[in-house]
């Protein structure tokens, strides 16, 4: 606890002398503490090449601690500290680091700054747009105390400078980001330009006054001027022995994604919605010769589409206030197993900052950390690039015919469907996952949750096994967690 005040102490003492012009006018202080019980079955994808299980089930407790200072300053000037704390219970491999604080959120806002529509935010912030279809979270846990199931991290912010001009018939939004400062070796902060990872955000919005309306412009771009991967390859058909061998990194990445979106409430209680992007650049990777050896490192041209549509109806008369949403979701993708990058393009649909997760199993695991990566042969590379993807929800109080409206209750059906599947000759269908949430609001500030998940393997994930673990990949995938938050 000594530490604690010591750390927020400092931090506020060095945020508030930073504006020497400013005063004090309010200090908010709020905050949370979650604790979950998690428990998943998750052995349909991990078999090694023998047929043999490498995950069996997994249960862990975690606590997740989240406080917060929110000052208010003179001269339009305010700030925001979150500081967090995150650990599984008793983990030994984490027992160093589980009890480190971790700044999640830091920033200053300036508004009216030298010209009055111009807003300007600096310092780890959150950045979420539009539905977080392309931009919506940096999902990092740099402790890795919660890396067995990261989605309860509470990191998601960015490291970056965004400039808002709010004008009366149109909004923009300029931001840049550092991501990192650079790898040597693997070694993060190595301070040097010719590795960062850098990103930008041009966005454009304009409202309408009829049916709630608003569109929006954006272009973002990511650069990554060096992987970090390491790639090592024969310079000669004779193999190492008498050709030798040359150890390269892979090239940078680059992707510029231009997109737009909208939404609108054509009628009352109906949202409505859309987004189309397109990506283009150069992408640097491993280059294979006809039998699939690697040869080398090239760059390839990238062109691919990702967008969605949806809506959502609330039926407002109706006890329980159910609502009804509907979204579908496309990203372009290659078939891996036909070795494109011979060709010299790549058209998958990159996504490395949109929101969390549109799911607790498939959505979660398969975008971040290429869980499934390993499901089923080596071949496999499956996430939710390549992907089609229809989500059915429903939200409604159960218990509300009898005038109890603390409790809630969430269902989310998701269809998995591959534009290509990762390996030729197999089935398309991912498969299907059902999410169910249950909250109960004990108190204004306890809220219990329950969040129980299913995943049935698709029949892409059960044709032709070739690590022989007959009946393996038709298991279902089940994740249960329980949880228990403070807010204050």
């Amino acid at each position: 606890m000594k530490k604690l005040t010591l750390i927020c102490a400092l931090v506020l003492l060095i945020v508030f002398s930073a504006v020497a012009n400013a005063e004090v006018q309010r200090i908010r202080v709020s905050g949370d503490i979650s604790t979950y019980g998690v428990w998943q079955q998750y052995d349909t994808f991990y078999y090694d090449a023998t047929g043999v299980n490498t995950s069996p089930d997994t249960t862990f407790w975690a606590t997740t601690v989240g406080l917060n200072f929110d000052a208010d300053l003179t001269d339009n000037v305010s700030g925001r500290l979150r500081l967090v704390n995150q650990r599984i219970w008793d983990y030994t491999d984490g027992d160093a680091t589980a009890m480190d604080i971790g700044v999640a959120e830091a920033y200053v806002v300036l508004q009216e700054m030298l010209y009055e529509p111009l807003t300007l935010t600096i310092g780890r912030q959150p950045l979420y747009y539009g539905r977080g279809f392309v931009l919506g979270s940096n999902v990092i846990d740099p402790e890795g105390d919660v890396y067995n199931n990261a989605s309860l991290s509470q990191y998601d912010a960015f490291d970056a400078i965004k400039a808002v001009l709010d004008y009366e018939s149109f909004k923009v939004d300029l931001v840049y980001s550092k991501i990192d400062e650079g790898t040597d070796n693997n070694v993060r902060n190595m301070i040097s330009s010719r590795d960062d990872f850098d990103l930008w955000l041009v966005n454009v919005g304009i409202p309408f006054d009829d049916y709630e309306a608003e569109a929006e412009l954006y272009y973002l771009g990511i650069n990554n001027q060096d992987t970090g991967n390491v790639t090592t390859y024969w310079t000669g058909p004779r193999g190492r022995a008498l050709d030798g061998n040359v150890v390269v990194r892979v090239p940078h990445q680059e992707v510029h994604t231009i997109g737009a979106r909208g939404s609108m409430v054509p009628v009352e209680n109906l949202s409505i919605f859309g987004e189309l992007a397109y990506q283009f650049g150069d992408w640097g990777t491993t280059d294979y010769n006809a039998v699939h050896n690697v040869i080398g490192s090239k760059t390839l041209d990238i062109s691919a589409l990702g967008g969605e549509v949806g809506g959502d109806y609330l039926f407002a008369d109706v006890t329980g206030t159910p609502k009804l949403g509907l979204c579908y979701s496309f990203r372009e993708g290659e078939d891996y197993n036909s070795y494109p990058h011979e060709e010299g393009d790549y058209d998958n649909f990159y996504t490395p900052f949109m929101k969390k997760s549109d799911t607790v199993i498939y959505g979660w695991n398969g975008r971040y950390f290429g869980n499934f990566a390993n499901s089923v042969d080596a071949n496999d590379t499956s996430w939710d690039q390549n992907m089609h993807q229809i989500l059915v929800s429903g939200n409604i109080d159960p218990l509300a015919y009898w005038d109890i409206d603390d409790v809630h209750m969430g269902l989310r059906y998701a269809w998995f469907h591959f534009e290509n599947p990762p390996v030729s000759g197999r089935d398309k269908h991912a498969g299907d996952e059902l999410d169910v949430t249950l909250t109960y609001d004990y108190t204004e500030d306890v809220q219990f949750g329950l969040v129980a998940a299913w995943f049935w393997p698709g029949d892409y994930y059960k044709d032709d096994n070739p690590n022989n673990a007959a009946g393996s990949d038709g298991d279902i995938v089940t994740s249960v967690c329980g949880s228990c938050k403070l807010t204050f």
